[in-house]
């Protein structure tokens, strides 16, 4: 399968007011990027390096046209815990509104999900939680941009 064009960038924001539960923002980037990086949907690319490539390449006089666009979407994940409990959101936000006075972009949230639940002061049943909502997101990702991720 080729996501050409359908790659994302990834956001993380843990807010954790319980020292008893041990879990790092990277934890959940690790977890969250594994899993779209399986699915092929996520991009390391990031708008400088292309734009450094392609200034690279103009100059040199070589073509840039084979260069993969940097993600205009991200995938934002925001996790939430105090005492016993917890809250998942999932954003998924793509650059679509432009102010017509500046000409800048602004993201848009296009899918959202959320679900609260409890920890029993084991960061694997949050972890756990995450997998199961990523998972769910790419399923209704790949379904809903079929034709995109066939190119």
């Amino acid at each position: 399968m080729n996501t050409s064009g359908t790659t994302m960038y990834l956001s993380v924001f843990l807010q954790n007011n319980d020292t008893s539960v041990e879990l790092a923002e990277g934890t959940i980037e690790t977890l969250v990027r594994s899993r779209l990086r399986a699915a092929r949907l996520f991009s390391d690319l990031t708008f400088e390096d292309w734009l450094g490539e392609s200034m690279k390449r103009k100059l040199n006089n070589q073509p840039t046209e084979d260069l993969p666009s940097p993600p205009r979407t991200t995938l934002g994940v925001g996790i939430h815990i105090v005492g016993q409990a917890y809250d998942i959101e999932l954003e998924y936000l793509k650059d679509q509104m432009i102010d017509p006075i500046t000409g800048s972009m602004y993201p848009l949230t296009t899918w959202e999900s959320g679900s609260l639940g409890t920890h029993g002061d084991d960061p694997n049943f949050i972890l756990s939680h995450l997998s199961q909502m990523t998972d769910k997101f790419i399923d209704e990702y790949l379904r809903i941009n079929a034709d995109a991720c066939k190119k």
